[in-house]
């Protein structure tokens, strides 16, 4: 089943409340709060606020954005671990590291490989899966360095988010959104090429292939709104009646 959300760092400008509201009005399923301002780790306040939002809205809590690069000790890990148990959430985002896969050394490779596989343990308890978001000057920036680094870690509860590499072309997204699928959980939804930040349906010819290739496996996976031209929450609106529209078929 394909299902829809927001990430809640589209509108850092807004507060909980609004973003919650938002989502709704757009027809959304699910939120993801994201931890450098709707939700910091451990701010009791400000987790109790987003789920009272959420729920006074009918949003189910999706996951857990955090911020987290995969460098940091146990207890700071285990803030991040707690925050997501606390909103409610099996799901928690990191990211894999700050360095370009192609510049990491062995060593700073494997520290960030050692971190992970931390963060998948710690989290092991409360049923909660750990995903590194597919993201630039991480070590899964490519998908090659991405199924590395799943292999290498190799604890059940981790998997991988998927998105678009703006600054790559066709042939290489349709492969990288291919070999990610069967590890993927969450997708982030957006169009942008290079540095500008399009409407989605200028994507709508490449957008309507990756969902052909994320509902060919029959799993479950969510399609995250993530950033919007110029911020606009009427932008918003558009984006996501198209991507209900591409569900439908």
């Amino acid at each position: 089943m394909l299902t829809t959300g927001l990430i809640s760092v589209t509108f850092r400008k807004f507060d909980k409340d609004k973003v919650a509201e938002i989502a709704k009005k757009a027809g959304l399923y699910e939120i993801e709060w994201g931890g450098d301002v709707h939700v910091p780790p451990m701010d009791i306040a400000a987790i109790e606020e987003a789920v009272r939002a959420s729920q006074n809205n009918g949003i189910k809590i999706a996951s857990y954005g955090s911020y987290y690069r995969c460098t940091g000790t146990d207890e700071e890990i285990a803030a991040q671990i707690e925050t997501t148990a606390r909103l409610g959430t099996n799901m928690i985002r990191v990211w894999a590291g700050k360095q370009w896969s192609c510049d990491a050394t062995e060593e700073e490779r494997r520290a960030t490989t050692e971190n992970l596989k931390r963060v998948c343990k710690i989290a092991s308890p409360y049923g909660i899966t750990v995903c590194p978001e597919f993201h630039g000057n991480t070590l899964t920036d490519h998908y090659d360095s991405a199924l590395r680094l799943l292999n290498d870690v190799a604890e059940n509860n981790l998997r991988l988010y998927w998105q678009p590499n703006q600054f790559k072309d066709e042939e290489y997204n349709i492969a990288s959104c291919k070999a990610i699928m069967p590890y993927c959980t969450n997708i982030h939804v957006f169009h942008w090429i290079g540095g500008d930040m399009l409407p989605l349906g200028d994507g709508e010819t490449i957008w309507r292939k990756y969902i052909d290739i994320i509902g060919s496996d029959g799993r479950d996976h969510s399609l995250h709104m993530e950033f919007v031209r110029d911020g606009s929450e009427d932008q918003l609106y558009r984006d996501s009646e198209l991507l209900h529209k591409w569900l439908e078929k």
